[in-house]
């Protein structure tokens, strides 16, 4: 499904022409965070007219029902102090530029369904009301596509906290540099995206989708990375029945025979942390911990005095006992290690 991004993220269009936008330039292409004011003028005939035109190549190229309108991260300042989009306000009998942006997406939806597409987009398009056919794609959190689905639209979840996965694996410092939060595994596995709704409403949910940005990635080998093995735990929340899901079977059962896939085919993957110890700071004198490895073949490795763990030094024990004399610290480092001596991240307690 293409996603064509409107009113906002269209900087590049507007750079290129920039009668597209509401002060007419000069624009340049972002090339740094944030999310810019510079978006599509609303106000002038010609934007629908470069839209459409553009949708209908789109349409000619793609034939899926479903086409992709963006509608996220718009800001409306421009549309405050654009005349050509305050006449349309006028004209149109619109309060304010919410119901502007609503405006045009109810405008697009009409020229989807008059070529026989439905259009989709992110979970702000329902800010002022869409058409009936309208789907929505939840990713501010689960409660866009809850309401999306009690109003009778169809939903795809995919919420930010558990299906982003240009987040980092874990806490760890040696993550690569992604976005400053973490997911883990068994969180993405844990996710049901029918909690909330009700039976009725359930049959208004489409299914899931991850979302893998690249702004951090420069290889094909480090989307690897991102991605597997969380793809396997994607399809068993998309497939599987909760009542059949198990993070116990999974991990301990499907998700071995996964990575040993994985290291015959030289992909990279994130080796699943140990079990049973977190990343954080503990106080007192004495400490037992259970630490087990993520699954079955692996075994997990530690040190006492703050070193890098590695496969020749003290192997967990299945209890391991830490005594911290009085007004001193014991740094705990673990590390699981894969029969094919794959790592996973130190975690460091």
């Amino acid at each position: 499904i293409p996603e064509i991004e409107m009113p906002g993220h269209g900087l590049a269009a507007l750079t290129a022409y920039p009668w597209l936008g509401c002060t007419g330039g000069p624009y340049a292409v972002w090339t740094h965070w944030g999310i810019s004011d510079d978006v599509y003028c609303a106000g002038k005939e010609t934007t629908f007219e470069f839209i459409e035109d553009v949708l209908t190549e789109v349409l000619a190229l793609f034939p899926s029902k479903l086409i992709h309108i963006g509608g996220d991260e718009c800001p409306r300042v421009r549309w405050k102090e654009c005349p050509d989009c305050r006449a349309r306000m006028e004209d149109e009998g619109i309060e304010d530029e919410a119901g502007l942006q609503t405006y045009l997406t109810l405008r697009i939806g009409r020229h989807l369904e008059a070529k026989g597409r439905r259009l989709i987009g992110w979970d702000e398009i329902m800010e002022g009301g869409l058409s009936p056919e309208a789907v929505v794609m939840s990713w501010r959190g689960t409660q866009g596509g809850i309401a999306a689905a009690r109003e009778h639209h169809h939903v795809v979840m995919t919420p930010g906290q558990y299906l982003y996965f240009d987040k980092r694996g874990t806490d760890s410092p040696d993550e690569p540099v992604s976005l400053n939060l973490s997911l883990p595994l068994e969180k993405i596995y844990g996710y049901d995206p029918a909690e909330g709704l009700s039976e009725e409403e359930q049959q208004y949910l489409l299914g899931v989708q991850a979302n893998l940005w690249t702004e951090f990635m420069a290889t094909g080998k480090r989307v690897e990375y991102q991605l597997l093995p969380r793809i396997y735990a994607l399809s068993e929340i998309a497939w599987s029945p909760v009542a059949r899901k198990s993070w116990e079977e999974f991990s301990r059962q499907r998700l071995p025979a996964y990575l040993a896939r994985l290291d015959a085919e030289g992909a990279a993957y994130q080796v699943p942390q140990p079990h049973g110890i977190r990343e954080e700071t503990l106080e007192g004198g004495c400490f037992r911990f259970t630490i087990r490895p993520p699954f079955p073949g692996c075994r997990v490795y530690y040190t006492l005095n703050g070193a890098t763990p590695y496969d020749f030094d003290r192997e967990v024990p299945g209890e391991l006992e830490v005594i911290v004399p009085r007004g001193e610290q014991r740094v705990l480092k673990c590390v699981a290690v894969t029969p094919a001596g794959r790592r996973s991240m130190v975690v460091t307690t």
